[in-house]
């Protein structure tokens, strides 16, 4: 345990800016387009105080496997939030004595803030926080001029050289990103550049597998699982579930046309890098030859599943499950006991394709209807509550169009 502990904080007993820092956060940067991040509601979250823990003891989770596993930091839920003790064996109380656990991160939010303090950790900072670039794969060197480490190992995992992609993009100012010099042993930020990876030590851990930005966004998910379907026999069976699809506007003519042939199919227009419901309408192969979409804006448009099962009171639902992804090869994945169930708040019909409230499950978006009804037990609409109030009944979702 002492050991696990020495390696955590090896190196965050360097002296360092700490939580204190005068320095202010650089903004995070969004895995948007920035006409997708102008059409996105604003929502004001107070900022509080982080929580801190009674004393510099840590407590520590020990291994299901003490012989090959060290142990590890616990993280408690906040009791004053989550109403919860987490199974397992029982924490044991390590003393920090000089050392230090430091955590970096790109968010001001609470629960990711307080989840790290209470677990022991102090936050780093210095002013160079992660900044991507908006719309480049990988991460800019200070100079432009790219690393050959960090190029090399960009290159095994498919991400584009941090000094050619990483400088300029046409039409957008390109922001500096830096590898920090902070002593952190955990960060929680936007998706790494190769940078990062090429400079991460032993004791340091980032909450995002390389190359997982292919699978974040809609469009990107959509076009990867294209990608495995084309390839035909197995991975062409275990895809196909997925509804046929179009990411505009570099699909748009493909689509006009198979529209024209469908003239009575029902689609499911997305912004591709959005959430909570916004931006989600459907329409009608009709209203899709005839324009109605901007040429130039980017969506996932995907043929409607318009006989959905509707096992509970004549409404739709989705089934939203919870797993933690601790390595890929090999694969380890931990699901977790509690999943979550939201249902839309009116009952589904084909007849009325603009009321939100019957073709979308959204909590942001179902919470504002009068039919509305508060879940018993903890936690009911908690997965993205991140919406403002208000109420608008007929579900219309002219307000919500980008």
């Amino acid at each position: 345990m002492r050991a696990a502990l020495d390696a955590l904080s090896s190196r965050s007993a360097a002296v360092g800016p700490s939580e204190d820092s005068d320095i202010d956060d650089l903004p995070a940067a969004e895995d948007e387009d920035e006409d997708d991040a102008s059409a996105r509601r604003v929502v004001d979250i107070t900022v509080e105080a982080p929580a801190q823990p009674a004393s510099r003891v840590v407590r520590m989770c020990p291994s299901l496997w003490p012989d090959a596993r060290e142990a590890t930091v616990y993280f408690p839920y906040p009791q004053k939030d989550v109403n919860l003790e987490r199974s397992g064996p029982l924490p044991v109380a390590a003393d920090l004595g000089a050392r230090r656990l430091a955590y970096r991160c790109t968010w001001e939010r609470n629960c990711i803030k307080n989840a790290f303090s209470l677990a022991g950790f102090r936050r780093v900072k210095d002013g160079t926080e992660l900044r991507a670039l908006k719309g480049v794969r990988g991460e800019a060197s200070p100079d432009g001029s790219g690393s050959g480490l960090a190029d090399f190992v960009g290159g095994l995992l498919g991400l584009a050289p941090t000094g050619a992609a990483g400088g300029k993009k046409k039409g957008k100012k390109a922001l500096d990103a830096h590898v920090t010099k902070l002593p952190w042993c955990a960060s929680w930020t936007k998706h790494p550049g190769a940078e990062v990876y090429a400079t991460q030590r032993r004791h340091q851990r980032v909450n995002h597998f390389p190359g997982s930005w292919c699978i974040g966004r809609k469009d990107r998910l959509l076009r990867c699982l294209g990608r495995a379907r084309s390839r035909g026999g197995t991975a062409a069976k275990a895809y196909a579930f997925m509804p046929e699809g179009y990411i505009l506007p570099g699909e748009a003519r493909a689509l006009e046309g198979k529209a024209k042939l469908d003239k009575h199919a029902v689609w499911i227009v997305k912004p591709p890098a959005s959430s909570c419901g916004r931006g989600i309408r459907l329409a009608t192969s009709r209203e899709l030859t005839a324009g109605t979409l901007p040429k130039e804006k980017k969506y996932v448009v995907q043929r409607y599943v318009d006989a959905p099962f509707l096992g509970v009171n004549g409404r739709k639902f989705d089934l939203r499950l919870y797993a933690l992804v601790t390595s890929v090869d090999p694969l380890v994945v931990y699901v977790h006991e509690d999943g979550l169930v939201r249902f839309s708040t009116h009952a589904y019909t084909m007849r009325n394709l603009r009321c939100r409230y019957v073709h979308l499950t959204n909590y942001s978006v179902n919470k504002k209807s009068k039919r509305y009804v508060e879940a018993d037990g903890d936690g009911a609409g908690a997965a993205d509550a991140d919406d403002d109030g208000g109420d608008d009944d007929d579900g219309d979702d002219d307000d919500e169009e980008e």
